[in-house]
């Protein structure tokens, strides 16, 4: 249970769900329409893979392309130090990089980190700092199971 979400089985916009209608708000609104159809539940790597392999219309302008490129390069820099030059989650092994990010391992409040820090801010970030310790590489998965819990399930056995 600690690994599964929701999923909009044709999307967000599809169902005309914003992105801040999530979590509890979602649940109340399955609960009260008596379960309609298009939703289904995903583990969060299922479910972020689902969208990032997708085919997107992406701008292309140079400026556009170099950043997506450069945030490419940022996360893979990254995390290969972080996973010690084997890009895995340290918790599960999972390993297609995609649904791999970064774990605060004491939280992101310790690391003055608020909730709008998005992933290629931090990795610019972290560069800039020489990459200092306090991080790891965790599956989406294990990063969300600890987000709830004081550990992942995995580390639990």
């Amino acid at each position: 249970m600690a690994f599964l979400t929701l999923d909009h089985v044709r999307g967000r916009k599809a169902e005309g769900h914003s992105t801040s209608f999530s979590g509890d708000k979602l649940w109340r609104h399955l609960r009260k329409k008596y379960h309609p159809p298009g939703y289904q539940v995903l583990c969060w790597n299922c479910n972020v893979l689902k969208y990032r392999n997708e085919p997107v219309d992406h701008s292309s302008k140079y400026s556009a392309m170099w950043a997506r490129s450069n945030n490419i390069k940022l996360k893979n820099k990254v995390l290969t130090h972080y996973s010690d030059g084997i890009i895995a989650c340290k918790c599960c092994g999972f390993n297609d990089i995609l649904a791999l990010g970064l774990d605060h391992i004491s939280g992101k409040k310790t690391h003055g980190h608020s909730k709008r820090m998005t992933s290629s801010r931090l990795y610019s970030n972290l560069i800039k700092e020489k990459l200092p310790p306090g991080y790891q590489v965790f599956c989406y998965n294990c990063n969300g199971a600890k987000g709830r819990n004081p550990k992942c399930p995995h580390e639990m056995n």
